[in-house]
């Protein structure tokens, strides 16, 4: 009895651990950091504000399709004058990753998200803030470095924000750094 106690655990974590590493051996993962930098369009103003993304994509082995996900985020305080602007902004995006099978070395993928835009202007006469959210959509591109296990990645994006108080058009472009496993 004591036999089995020990047995049947140990054959259960084998299973589990096998199965772990043969999941290692069926996916490819790439992951990369890198800066973003964001232009908001406004009704008011015309910003500049830089900040980070993290991009995430899994393939199958020996497959030409995988999926992408992207997060950035960004945020800025300037004084003019008697007015403080605080503005932020960030981004969430989900694609369909495609590899030719002929260029295993170059990647892309059109991407869809959404996004959400803050703004908060301070001045001696009152605090007036301001948050909405809007769709995003842009291109992903992937390019390995020769011989390494590192690449190159970078996409435009574009944001639209109709608000209840403002329009904000914001485009995006990220250039990042990545390790594939």
């Amino acid at each position: 009895m004591r036999k089995k106690g020990k047995i049947i655990p140990l054959c259960i974590l084998g299973f589990i651990s096998s199965s772990a590493l043969s999941n290692e051996a069926k996916y490819e993962n790439y992951v990369s950091v890198g800066l973003a930098q964001m232009k908001a369009d406004q009704e008011l103003a015309n910003t500049t504000i830089e900040g980070v993304g993290l991009a995430y994509t899994l393939f199958t082995k020996d497959s030409e399709w995988g999926a992408t996900g992207y997060f950035e985020y960004a945020a800025s305080n300037d004084n003019v004058n008697s007015l403080s602007i605080d503005e932020s902004m960030w981004n969430l995006m989900l694609g369909v990753t495609y590899r030719p099978a002929d260029i295993q070395w170059f990647r892309f993928s059109p991407m869809l998200g959404i996004a959400n835009y803050n703004l908060e202007l301070d001045s001696p006469n009152g605090k007036n803030k301001d948050s909405e959210y809007g769709v995003s959509f842009g291109l992903d591109v992937q390019v390995d470095i020769p011989k390494t296990s590192y690449y190159v990645e970078s996409n435009y994006k574009v944001i639209d924000i109709n608000g209840e108080y403002s329009h904000v058009d914001i485009s995006t472009l990220y250039l990042g750094v990545g390790y594939k496993f």
